[in-house]
């Protein structure tokens, strides 16, 4: 198996753990774990159809993966407020 292979095997068992987490309801869409392995699941499928001139799959995971980064992001930012309140009193 090639290096890319494997890069997009593992992502797509990534997405399907996480889509698989989160409709079971044993954790939250909007957690640390699940936005990042949709993340890696994305970067994994994303450079796989990349190295197979798959572009129209390129695009799709730079946009999962970027929507994945930009919900790390958000999060990050409310518990850094929330913790920031919290210290206040």
């Amino acid at each position: 198996m090639s290096f890319q292979d494997f890069c997009g095997w593992v992502g797509t068992i990534l997405l399907l753990i996480a889509y698989w987490l989160v409709s079971s309801d044993r954790i939250e869409a909007r957690s640390f774990t699940n936005q990042w392995m949709n993340f890696f699941g994305a970067a994994g499928i994303g450079f796989n159809a990349w190295t197979n001139g798959l572009y129209a799959v390129v695009v799709l995971d730079i946009f999962w993966a970027g929507v994945a980064l930009f919900t790390i992001r958000s999060m990050v930012k409310d518990n850094a407020a929330r913790n920031f309140y919290d210290m206040r009193g």
